[in-house]
């Protein structure tokens, strides 16, 4: 014999599950279709037991669901501050441009003579940007007290050991120099960049 789920409208267990064989997917849905619940509400425990089993669950979460989606909405596409650009300084704002553009394949951006000037990726994010100052001091690597410190540095990834000799012998052609001081073992390298910034290539 059928199970009597609302006595109230006469709905059975095969009325119930006929609705969610037609497109009913929740309890609302349910009630819509056979009207089971309209009058006492006793039956919705039942309806949500079948739903749940049968995986069509969606309204007892609908709400939680929906302001979860408002929050990952506002952390990845509202987000009131973001990282625009790393600025470097040096003394010549557009020769440390070339080399870090062709270091990276990045493309020129922005261009103040004389100002600063900026790089990009092609796939776009944060941007390099060289603040030209003629009384720019570069840090001294390795540090030696009372001289001019390093205040942050670039890391830049490439892939394994093979593609870190390369970008060694790139950034080497390009004028960056490799000092004696190296503590990172096979997995990262120092090298000063021709303003005097120190930079590691780490195999990330």
């Amino acid at each position: 014999m059928d199970k009597m789920i609302c006595p109230c409208k006469k709905v059975t267990r095969s009325d119930v599950l006929r609705a969610m064989a037609e497109g009913a997917r929740t309890f609302k849905d349910i009630k819509k279709v056979t009207g089971a619940g309209s009058k006492c509400g006793k039956c919705e425990d039942d309806i949500r037991k079948l739903l749940k089993k049968h995986g069509k669950d969606q309204d007892k979460h609908k709400d939680k669901n929906k302001d979860k989606g408002k929050a990952n909405k506002l952390e990845h596409h509202e987000q009131p501050i973001v990282v625009d650009a790393l600025v470097l300084e040096c003394r010549d704002a557009a020769a440390l441009a070339d080399f870090y553009a062709t270091l990276l394949g990045w493309q020129r951006g922005h261009d103040a003579p004389g100002e600063w000037m900026d790089i990009v990726s092609p796939t776009g994010g944060t941007r390099l940007l060289f603040h030209q100052n003629a009384d720019h001091l570069p840090p001294v690597w390795p540090p030696e007290p009372g001289a001019p410190q390093l205040q942050a540095h670039l890391d830049l990834a490439v892939k394994d050991k093979a593609a870190m000799r390369q970008a060694v012998e790139l950034a080497l052609s390009l004028g960056a120099r490799l000092p004696e001081a190296q503590f990172g073992e096979d997995k990262w390298t120092t090298l000063i960049d021709p303003a005097g910034h120190p930079f590691c290539l780490v195999i990330g």
